[in-house]
């Protein structure tokens, strides 16, 4: 039974990593250390090449090694999309004049080394410069014992990742699309995404590579639980993260390996490397009893720019296009950012002050014009402008407040999107009070602490390292910045910030009236809808396109439903959902031997579930359709325009839409419908049996 659990918890532990798929195979500049030939490798010698970029920057240029007292400054920026080297130093010998000054095409070495080689990789890359400019102290004076510094600034250098060319990629999704850059570019790829629902034909039109992979990240679409970002790190490899898959993994602690700041104690061949390699859970906090350790934060800050995001962002958008060959025509779609699943009682997401209802009100909107989606004859794949909105939208939303810590010294274990612990801790006995009459408010009002575990509530009151559980929480490593700074006493050392979505309510605003009043900001509820006509019978509200009118061409149905009688616009909306096939069979029809997995072919003949609707009143405005089918092996969630609310009083789901929707396992399915309509969603729960049968 131990065995089952152990099993349980590290297969859920592995969604909130991101693994390697394929390796890198790119060829950097080879660097030779003199020690290796003067008895490292027999094990006479010092060990001096595990020190050089331990506790500071290895830099070489051509054959010009900078010596680390003449660093004046460093940062291995690994913050956009690729990474970026500034470092500057001081030539005392003038070595670096004349044939040693940088020509077009040569780069500059890194080296940062890694305490635990054989458990984490060193840093090694090479940068193109991109700038290299000296003082003018050269120019003004006429001593040459003048010393001259340098400024050298570079981008990772990736051969033809900034050409422009055109090609393209036949239908496929944007992972594997993506994989096969990647390889093209002799790059790893690295994510945590198996299959993403975005099949299509992808043209690069003579733009670099790296606009065409960013595009491609853009417009990914998973499915409408997850959004995606993208970089290259340091380490060579692509990655493709699903933010939302990591947001909602499990909050749990991790083992790791700790360092403590100063040399590395694995230079000489006594030592056993021991003081590198200190075993500790994964956490970074600034309690004293991690000082001088690789995971000790020396300070720290909250960025916010939550209002001007929200201003420039809205708390929602409405998306629009006009979609051809499809009897709805005008397409309306709101987009909302995504809350995770599991939060503590007294966390929110940022949607504005919780006696408001300005969330409700600040919405955008976007309309795109005319497309042509259509699975077999379409050029983009049905999410791609949805995905484009939904994608941006969320990764402003974790934007809103972010924390910035700074390291004391160098941590390798840490990498971009990873998800990691922070415990913060009060230093001055004032800031320990007010945590603890916070505490004891939260306490007082019911909601969960933490602390007494970490022996808070000692006796003594000077030695009260009080636990700030605003700050502290599971974050997700957006940024990490190498600094290498030689005035500071701790020179080598990290700057990372850190995501956090939903974060603790002010205590002082939650009383009776805001617990008893409806949550405005923790659920996700459907903003007041925009005044618009039924999408079936008005042209676009947002661009005048008087040659290209909304006009539904359907022909009249056969069997109408029973009219709906007009109502009072102030009566509150009801609708009742019926499913046709409920307890029936329902079959899938294609060749014997075609996969039926997610990247099945194509069907000769897919499942189509239809049922009623019926509203108590007219002009009714349809703001999201959402399907869930649940057989024994997974859940599938559809949604427009695979599913379709019709005017004449039907809903129908076709699975031809997506043609990788081909079912593989027979038997008892429940589907689950969701309408939402002028704030307010209606459900359907039904089950239907599952049949698969062969045309061969």
């Amino acid at each position: 039974m131990a065995e089952e659990i152990t099993n349980n918890r590290s297969k859920v532990s592995l969604d909130r990593h991101v693994f390697a798929i394929t390796e890198p195979t790119i060829k950097l500049d080879e660097l030779n250390f003199n020690d290796l030939v003067n008895g490292e490798e027999a094990g006479t010698g010092s060990k001096l090449s595990r020190e050089s970029g331990s506790w500071y920057p290895y830099i070489k240029i051509n054959n010009f090694s900078i010596r680390p007292e003449r660093i004046t400054s460093f940062k291995l920026d690994c913050a956009g999309f690729l990474p970026a080297v500034s470092f500057s130093f001081i030539d005392v010998d003038h070595h670096f004049k004349g044939d040693s000054i940088p020509r077009d095409g040569d780069v500059a070495n890194i080296r940062i080394a890694a305490k635990q080689e054989d458990t984490f990789k060193d840093i090694r890359m090479d940068f193109d410069i991109t700038s290299i400019r000296s003082s003018l102290d050269q120019f003004q004076s006429a001593n040459p014992a003048t010393n001259t510094t340098y400024y050298v600034s570079g981008i990772i250098k990736i051969p033809t990742l900034m050409a422009e060319n055109c090609f393209g990629y036949s239908s496929d999704t944007s992972v594997n699309h993506l994989i096969k850059i990647a390889s093209e570019l002799k790059l790893g790829f690295a994510s945590n995404i198996d299959v993403s629902a975005d099949k299509m034909a992808r043209l690069c039109p003579y733009m670099s590579k790296i606009s065409f992979i960013e595009d491609i990240i853009d417009h990914s679409y998973v499915d409408d639980k997850s959004f995606q970002v993208g970089s290259i790190d340091p380490h060579y490899y692509l990655n493709f993260v699903d933010l939302n898959k990591i947001f909602n993994a499990p909050n749990e602690m991790e083992e790791t390996l700790m360092s403590v700041f100063g040399p590395d104690y694995n230079m000489y061949p006594s030592d056993d490397n021991a003081l590198n390699k200190l075993k500790s859970t994964l956490m970074l906090t600034n309690n004293i009893n991690f000082a001088s350790s690789s995971q000790y934060i020396s300070s720290y800050r909250i960025l916010n720019s939550a209002s001007d995001i929200t201003l420039a962002n809205g708390y929602e958008r409405k998306l629009q296009y006009f979609e051809n060959n499809s009897t709805e025509k005008l397409v309306s779609a709101p987009i909302k950012p995504l809350t995770s699943e599991k939060m503590k009682d007294i966390e929110e997401p940022l949607r504005g002050r919780r006696d408001e209802s300005r969330h409700k009100d600040e919405v955008k909107q976007k309309y795109v014009g005319r497309i042509d989606a259509h699975p077999e004859h379409g050029n983009i794949h049905l999410n791609y402008f949805y995905a484009s909105m939904h994608n941006k939208m969320n990764r402003n939303e974790v934007d809103k407040m972010r924390l910035e810590i700074n390291l004391e010294t160098i941590n390798h274990s840490l990498y971009r999107y990873m998800k990691v612990p922070i415990m913060i801790f009060g230093k001055t006995w004032n800031e320990n009070e007010m945590l603890k009459y916070i505490k004891e408010q939260k306490k007082q009002k019911g909601f969960e602490t933490v602390g007494e575990e970490y022996n808070e509530d000692v006796k003594d009151p000077e030695n009260i390292q009080m636990i700030d559980e605003f700050i502290s929480g599971f974050y997700i490593i957006d940024q990490i910045t190498y600094i290498y700074d030689p005035s500071r006493a701790n020179s080598f050392y990290q700057k990372i910030v850190l995501l956090r979505r939903e974060w603790p309510s002010r205590i002082n605003n939650i009383n009776k009236e805001t617990l008893d009043a409806p949550e405005p900001a923790i659920k996700d509820e459907k903003p007041t809808p925009v005044e618009t006509k039924p999408v079936a019978e008005t042209p676009a509200p947002v661009i005048e396109k008087k040659e290209e009118p909304v006009i539904d061409a359907t022909p009249p149905q056969t069997v109408e439903p029973e009219p709906i009688q007009t109502q009072p616009e102030n009566v509150e909306i009801d609708v009742q959902l019926t499913f046709d096939q409920e307890g029936q069979i329902v079959t899938q029809n294609f060749p014997k031997g075609k996969d039926t997995g997610m990247y099945g072919a194509a069907a000769d003949k897919y499942i189509t579930l239809t049922g009623t609707w019926k509203a108590n009143k007219q002009n009714v405005t349809f703001e999201s359709i959402m399907l869930d089918i649940t057989d024994k092996d997974n859940t599938t969630t559809e949604r427009f325009p695979a599913v379709k609310f019709l005017k004449n009083g039907t809903w129908k789901y076709d699975g031809s839409y997506n043609e990788i929707r081909i079912y593989d396992a027979d038997g008892e399915c429940q589907i689950y419908l969701e309408a939402g309509i002028e704030g307010k969603k209606f459900k359907l729960d039904g089950k239907f049996t599952l049949a698969t049968t062969s045309n061969v």
